[in-house]
């Protein structure tokens, strides 16, 4: 770990309270994304900004355009996909109404009150409802964050299709190189979101989303 050109920062180091109480109250999944809200907090101490990325993220591009959309917001998020889902037997939208409209795997946040506020809000939720249990309405801390926009006027969602590239939302980014540079449409890539990657099953893009390879 020393070696990495990052600062880690343990979960211990968090001071959350009754910590060992919440790491048998959740399994792995659960517990790591319980804690992104107090994650967030402390570098917002330390930052004017703050960019959150899931570890299975790899930046493609240049993140102004990021930057660009946080401007005049509190904090920005993206949806799993904004265009609906064509119609099957096995999605149709299906996904959003289990696991909520935005994609936690990426968030970033302006050093303002009502980030705080908001981060406060979801990390109460995570504390005692981070469960993984979609048939019961929960789906780790992901499923709070799509009813955060009733509560916090100064979110902004981004429909920048380079932004949060999935398996999920294959469907509506088809990937193409133009002048050497990767583009979803007529926008730069900016960052692709490897969830679930398998590098034993290369076909795992299409048992996530809802179109054949072609």
């Amino acid at each position: 770990l020393p070696d990495l050109p990052a600062d880690i920062v343990f979960v211990q180091d968090l001071e959350i309270p009754s910590f060992t109480k919440l790491a048998f109250k959740y399994d792995i999944i659960e517990l790591s994304t319980a804690v992104k809200p107090l994650l967030a907090k402390r570098f917002l101490r330390e930052a004017d900004q703050v960019l959150f990325f899931d570890p299975d993220t790899y930046v493609i591009s240049d993140l102004g355009p990021i930057f660009e959309e946080l401007e005049g917001c509190d904090f920005l998020l993206t949806p799993h996909h904004v265009d609906p889902q064509p119609t099957s037997p096995e999605e149709s939208d299906l996904a959003m109404m289990r696991f909520g409209s935005f994609n936690l795997g990426f968030f970033a946040l302006n050093a303002t009150p009502e980030s705080n506020r908001f981060l406060d809000w979801w990390w109460e939720r995570c504390r005692d409802f981070n469960f993984m249990e979609s048939q019961f309405g929960l789906s780790t801390d992901q499923k709070w964050v799509t009813i955060a926009p009733c509560f916090f006027p100064g979110r902004r969602v981004s429909r920048n299709r380079g932004l949060n590239i999935a398996p999920w939302n294959s469907f509506e980014r088809r990937l193409s190189l133009v002048d050497g540079v990767l583009h979803v449409g007529d926008v730069p890539a900016v960052f692709y979101h490897f969830s679930n990657f398998d590098p034993d099953d290369l076909d795992y893009r299409n048992k996530r989303s809802s179109i054949e390879d072609d």
